[in-house]
């Protein structure tokens, strides 16, 4: 089954709560890589810091327009959760993304 977004929502309950998870768990974390080329000069590396949920968001954005259903789209905003040590896995599997 897939979730719906309400009229006045952009993603689902499902992608929402993904999206909230991930912003919590990677507060304040930072790339450790530059993830694109960039489209201008720029200061010195160690000044400009790129948010992990911008990785995680163009990921999730790419998962969606190759047509994947909601639950893909969601993990795809919580792979580095587990990817990373598995610092959140079993909080996640304690947790199951259901309304």
């Amino acid at each position: 089954m897939t979730d719906v977004p309400a009229p006045d929502t952009l993603f689902s309950p499902l992608i929402e709560h993904a999206i909230e998870l991930s912003a919590q768990w990677h507060d304040g974390t930072y790339r450790k890589s530059v993830w694109r080329d960039p489209a201008f000069k720029r200061p010195e590396d160690d000044e400009i810091q790129t948010p992990v949920i911008s990785h995680l968001a163009a990921v999730a954005s790419i998962v969606r327009r190759a047509g994947w259903d909601e639950p893909v789209v969601a993990a795809a905003y919580l792979h580095d959760a587990i990817e990373d040590r598995n610092k959140h896995g079993q909080r996640l599997r304690r947790r199951q993304l259901r309304d």
